[in-house]
């Protein structure tokens, strides 16, 4: 009987984590359909690795997927704003190249603020519309581009290529994957029908 009981036991959590396993690679699979829109194109393992690097991932349902690849996006750009706080310590940078460090600098503790604003609108499940937690992580996502052209309108080569790079793909996977997400339902007509 105890033999029974440990088996059926073990099948339960082999399910529970099948489930969640299932969750994160579909969503995966839905982000790595061919582009039909702005969540498509992403390399599948790209996606399921970055997911599953958070804790409780597996068991995770699509709000929770949301929630964990925002803070991924959003320990980036606080990492990020680090980094370009630490080069503009070096008083051998020119102008120029301390401008562009001082305005990813300034666009990656901006951008943590919408990070921010996104996942306690998800974590509260109070916002009116799925639009602003879309805006909040589309803004991130649009200006992490801002950065990296900066360098490449300037002429200048980036002090932070790598860091850049992970920035923009992982902001852009918060956003694709809150953009699976269903909208929550409109309130009803208010009380003079408008």
């Amino acid at each position: 009987m105890k033999v029974f009981a440990s088996i059926s036991a073990a099948f339960l959590l082999l399910n529970m984590y099948s489930v969640g396993a299932t969750l994160l690679e579909e969503t995966c699979k839905n982000l790595t359909s061919p582009p039909i829109g702005p969540a498509r194109g992403f390399d599948f393992e790209f996606c399921k690795t970055s997911l599953q690097v958070a804790p409780g991932s597996e068991k995770a349902d699509a709000i929770g997927l949301t929630i964990i690849a925002a803070n991924i996006a959003l320990v980036n750009f606080t990492h990020n704003k680090a980094k370009a706080t630490e080069l503009l310590q070096d008083k051998n940078l020119s102008k120029q190249i301390r401008r562009i460090l001082t305005e990813c600098q300034s666009i990656y503790s901006e951008d943590a603020v919408d990070l921010k604003k996104a996942i306690d609108a998800l974590k509260s499940g109070k916002f009116d519309r799925m639009e602003d937690v879309i805006n909040h992580l589309g803004k991130a996502a649009d200006d992490v581009l801002a950065c990296r052209d900066g360098w490449e309108f300037s002429g200048q080569k980036s002090l932070m290529p790598k860091e850049e790079e992970n920035a923009e793909k992982l902001s852009e996977l918060a956003l694709a994957v809150a953009s699976l997400l269903p909208s929550p339902p409109s309130p009803g007509p208010s009380f003079f029908g408008f």
